[in-house]
């Protein structure tokens, strides 16, 4: 336990009241108290009041205070190791406040992308919070593996992550929802993640290994699924999939995890009401029925027939819709319009 929990205390038994929580936060944020976070929120709140110029965000007061702030938790990370909290070996490791700090600006622009405000807003917004919170300047890997490989490695992911936001952003219907993660990854890859890959080649890899991670856990074995289920949870992989650049959208359809669900599968079975065939033999049937005008198709699981007839009208020229008076022909264009429709019905079929 340490300051700010007893700080949460006293808030949640009504001793002190919001604006002096915030007041006693502060404080702690300008002494450059160790381990502190900025609130998502209220780091994203004073993004999206600060105005838009021609060179992008202008930076405000607080903007400058929450800078600092992280810069100096970063400082205080480069001294964590892999060890427990104290002596709570429950706890967890050091490593924990590494955790949240590599979080932060994934939360911040996800939430940015989350809120009713203009593209412009957004994407001057974004682009200040990750210029600000990218931590791949800083040497943040255990004591005990320092190697430049894994190093890269961890820099790559931090990278790789700023695509994955997209599965936190949240809107009013799945529709606008699927609009934002379009608008959003053209941010992301235009204004941060085309570069970075240009110059680091094996990065791509690395981003999709790890995007199809996330999408694999749509079909998680220990999820309840049911046979309905399943094509739901295979339509929105490919809606995941579908928001991407084209080039990574091959790459998620060829990857290991991915392939074999996002596949386009044969239809197998066509049920028209209570009558169902295979597909095979109803398209044949349809195929015939236009070329003959009629024709019959097995039943799945009985011995019964279905046939099939071309059913032709003519139909009278003029709008639909359209009203003619009383006992007067009705015209019909020199080109017959024909409107087709398929009829089936059940027969015992002969022994």
């Amino acid at each position: 336990m340490d300051v700010t929990d007893i700080i949460g205390v006293l808030r949640s038994r009504g001793r002190i009241d919001g604006k002096r929580e915030q007041e006693l936060m502060r404080s702690l944020e300008n002494a450059h108290y160790g381990f502190l976070l900025p609130r998502t929120g209220e780091f994203v709140d004073a993004l999206l009041s600060a105005s838009v110029g021609k060179a992008g965000l202008v930076e405000t007061p607080r903007l400058g205070e929450l800078r600092e702030a992280v810069a100096w938790q970063i400082e205080y990370g480069r001294h964590l190791k892999d060890v427990p909290l104290g002596s709570n070996v429950a706890a967890g490791s050091e490593l924990l406040f590494l955790s949240k700090l590599t979080r932060l600006a994934g939360k911040v622009v996800a939430l940015i992308w989350s809120k009713d405000v203009a593209l412009k807003s957004k994407a001057a917004a974004c682009t200040w919070a990750w210029q600000h919170l990218r931590l791949e300047q800083v040497d943040y890997l255990p004591i005990e593996n320092r190697a430049p490989a894994a190093r890269q490695h961890f820099v790559d992911l931090q990278y790789a992550g700023l695509a994955t936001v997209v599965f936190s952003i949240t809107g009013r219907s799945y529709r606008s929802i699927g609009r934002v993660r379009k608008q959003y990854l053209d941010w992301a890859f235009k204004t941060v993640l085309d570069d970075y890959a240009a110059r680091r080649p094996a990065f791509e890899k690395v981003l999709v290994d790890l995007v199809a991670q996330f999408i694999n856990l749509l079909f998680e074995p220990g999820l309840e699924m049911d046979e309905d289920d399943y094509p739901v949870r295979v339509a929105l992989a490919r809606d995941y999939v579908g928001c991407f650049p084209k080039r990574i959208q091959t790459m998620l359809q060829e990857h290991a995890l991915l392939s074999d669900k996002l596949a386009l599968r044969r239809t197998e079975i066509v049920t028209i009401g209570d009558m169902s065939f295979s597909a095979r033999s109803f398209f044949a049937a349809v195929k015939l029925a236009h070329e003959q005008g009629r024709a019959t198709a097995p039943l799945r699981k009985t011995r019964r027939q279905a046939r099939f007839a071309l059913s032709i009208r003519r139909r009278p020229v003029g709008l639909s819709g359209s009203r003619l008076p009383i006992g007067k022909p009705r015209p019909t264009s020199q080109t017959t319009r024909w409107l087709c429709c398929w009829r089936t019905r059940k027969s015992a079929s002969k022994p």
